[in-house]
């Protein structure tokens, strides 16, 4: 199953029409695979030199890859956040999150010192339909 999530990962940075789609639709498996491969140093050898290659874009396609399967595995995603401190981008995922979960981070998040937080967790509760 690696492989199959590891292809589709690879795919999105190789910018593979549907790559986000695919690697989504893989399961709970996908959003592992994704987020251990985010916080480790030991990542496939392709993935490894497009890394290189991409230098500061790489940012952005990882968001892309953790947006596609914590959308896709909103419990998983969620019991993954919980007792983290949420960063930007959790904040913009919570918005796309079918959890009602994720109101409770994104309220937690309104309180924020810094304002890019506070600024997601507004514009993720709007986009919700949901008052700060």
């Amino acid at each position: 199953m690696n492989d199959e999530i590891d292809r589709e990962l690879i795919g999105i940075f190789e910018f593979r029409k549907g790559a986000a789609e695919r690697l989504a639709k893989l399961g709970p498996s996908a959003f592992d695979r994704v987020v251990h491969l985010y916080h480790s140093t030991e990542l496939p050898p392709r993935l490894s030199e497009l890394g290189s290659e991409l230098g500061r874009q790489c940012v952005d396609l990882w968001a892309e890859a953790i947006f596609a399967v914590a959308r896709a595995n909103p419990g998983r995603y969620l019991d993954w956040l919980d007792g983290r401190a949420p960063s930007t981008l959790d904040l913009v995922i919570l918005g796309h999150v079918d959890d009602p979960r994720a109101s409770t981070v994104l309220r937690g998040a309104l309180g924020h010192p810094e304002w890019p937080h506070r600024h997601q967790a507004e514009e993720s509760l709007a986009r919700r339909g949901e008052k700060p």
